[in-house]
């Protein structure tokens, strides 16, 4: 294994694992279902229900300035603790011209379908070296159907005094 890899393995565990102990033991969603209440569902507004988990694959374009773009993949995990706040671990490649590894753990504040949110992270370049990044950004989710949504999103990732720009769009599937 290159060493390279195991320090991305070993980075992308701790983000999961991060984001699985930073919601609460029980969700409003879990204690409602653990009363009897309701589906597991937390209720955002106008009648409507969304699941308090989602998993999603991201697939966008990177820009680290004028001329340096490189297409951008990414699995998410997005747990929501409540109506309004939800925590994400994040990880993306940039490959191609750019070539890392990115590891974020995004907090959330929701609003219906727009997410708004900002995390720590690390930045892996292909010869190994990490770097620490501050993430921000937003998007707007169109319900598919019960289940699945349609994201766009926007980010901006502040790494080592400079900046890239990750445009995409995310498909998830709620649970």
């Amino acid at each position: 294994m290159k060493p390279g890899a195991a320090l991305i393995h070993k980075v992308g565990l701790l983000l999961v694992l991060c984001a699985m102990f930073l919601s609460p033991g029980l969700s409003h969603a879990e204690q409602a279902v653990a009363a009897g209440q309701s589906s597991g569902e937390l209720e955002v507004g106008h009648g409507e229900a969304r699941k308090p988990n989602q998993l999603a694959v991201f697939a966008g374009i990177t820009g680290e300035s004028r001329r340096d773009y490189a297409p951008t993949l990414a699995l998410e995990y997005v747990r929501h603790v409540n109506e309004s706040f939800a925590v994400a671990a994040v990880a993306e490649y940039a490959f191609g011209d750019l070539d890392y590894f990115i590891f974020v753990v995004p907090f959330a504040w929701v609003n219906d379908s727009l997410k708004v949110f900002a995390g720590p992270g690390f930045e892996v370049e292909e010869k190994g070296e990490t770097k620490l990044l501050l993430r921000a950004g937003f998007e707007y989710g169109f319900e598919l159907n019960e289940h699945w949504e349609l994201a766009p999103q926007f980010n901006v990732d502040f790494v080592d005094g400079e900046y890239a720009t990750v445009i995409g769009i995310s498909v998830g599937r709620g649970f």
